[in-house]
């Protein structure tokens, strides 16, 4: 958890996780590849953020990294 937790408070942010954000881009330039990994990196992040706070505690970090 601490090597994602840039600002050290214990749970991590979207933007801490590699996600931006902001939902909709502008750049009509990105590649179908860039945008299924940054739906599949939201996809995990949803999946482990199980209360859906928005930020992934410790707690669920524990359990996605134990099952």
């Amino acid at each position: 958890l601490s090597a994602l937790d840039s600002d050290q408070d214990g749970s991590i942010t979207k933007s801490e996780f590699g996600l931006s954000s902001a939902s909709a881009s502008t750049d009509t330039s990105s590649t179908t590849s860039t945008s299924s990994t940054d739906d599949a990196q939201q996809a995990l992040f949803d999946l482990i953020d199980s209360d859906k706070s928005g930020d992934i505690s410790e707690q669920e970090w524990i359990k996605a990294n134990t099952k």
